[in-house]
Order: C-alpha cells, then sequence, then structure tokens
C-alpha cells in the first residue's frame, strides 16, 4: 500500500469530488481533483447531439465567444438544423394551406 498525499478538501468520494492519482516528479503519489467531464449539448426536439456546439462545463461555456456557443441561424443553440427546416417547410405548408381555405371560401 503505498501512501498518498491529499493535499486539501474533502477525501469523501463523491462525483465533484473525484480524484486521480499522479507520480510527480520527486517520486511522490498526489491525488490530484479532476473537473467533471462535459457533455454535448443535445436538440429540444429529436435529442440528438449538437457537434458544432462547444462541450464544456457551464461555468466555462459562459466565458466562450458566441461563435463558440451557438451555430448562426435562428434556434442555432437548441436545434439541430434537420429540426429547424422541418419547422420552417411545416410553417410554410402551413400558410399555403390556410390561403388555399381563405380562397375557397371565398368563391
Amino acid at each position: 500500500m503505498h501512501k498518498i498525499i491529499i493535499h486539501k478538501g474533502r477525501t469523501y468520494k463523491t462525483r465533484s469530488n473525484v480524484r486521480k492519482v499522479v507520480k510527480t516528479p520527486s517520486g511522490k503519489l498526489v491525488a490530484r481533483k479532476q473537473k467533471k467531464h462535459a457533455k454535448f449539448h443535445r436538440c429540444h426536439e429529436c435529442n440528438t447531439k449538437l457537434l458544432s456546439i462547444a462541450r464544456m462545463r457551464p461555468a466555462e461555456f459562459s466565458r466562450q465567444k458566441v461563435s463558440a456557443r451557438r451555430v448562426n441561424r435562428p434556434l442555432g443553440s437548441t436545434t439541430c438544423g434537420r429540426c429547424v427546416r422541418e419547422k420552417i417547410v411545416e410553417a410554410f405548408l402551413n400558410d399555403e394551406e390556410k390561403i388555399v381555405r381563405e380562397k375557397a371560401a371565398a368563391n
């Protein structure tokens, strides 16, 4: 059993307190705290991964440029391109149908 040095903080095994044992150049074994890994942002409609949006924890994500946080189109940060395209086509077809109904009612 090796002696591991934990410099500071709690020693409880929780998700926010994951530690990795690292050997320093001097030969000591030190338990370093690891950051939580970030997940991909997902589309609100179909739940696919939004690969063009930066994958990082919320605090770090908020410090990024807007170009890293979203894609330059309507609903770029919440919805994938396929779902946006479907929404636009659906809205267009609904408008067309409404116009046809109005013309039919006028005749």
